[in-house]
C-alpha cells in the first residue's frame, strides 16, 4: 500500500472544510473525515483503477462531498 501524502495547500483545505462542516454539524464533520479517509485508503490500495489526470496522476472522486483526491 502506498504512504497518502497531502501537500500543505492541500492539508489546510482539508481542515477548513472539517472545520466549516463542523459549524453545521459535529456528525456531519465526521461523515466528511470517514469520507476523505476512504478516498485515501482508495488512493493508496488501488491507484490503478482511478481515471487519469494532470501530471501523471490519477484521481479518486468523492461525489457526496464534491472532492477529489489525486493520487
Amino acid at each position: 500500500m502506498r504512504t497518502v501524502q497531502y501537500h500543505p495547500e492541500a492539508r489546510a483545505e482539508f481542515l477548513h472544510e472539517v472545520e466549516y462542516y463542523a459549524g453545521i454539524s459535529p456528525r456531519l464533520a465526521e461523515h466528511y473525515d470517514r469520507a476523505v479517509h476512504a478516498a485515501e485508503t482508495h488512493a493508496a490500495t488501488t491507484p490503478k483503477t482511478w481515471p487519469k489526470y494532470k501530471h501523471k496522476t490519477r484521481r479518486v472522486v468523492d461525489r457526496q462531498f464534491k472532492f477529489s483526491l489525486a493520487c
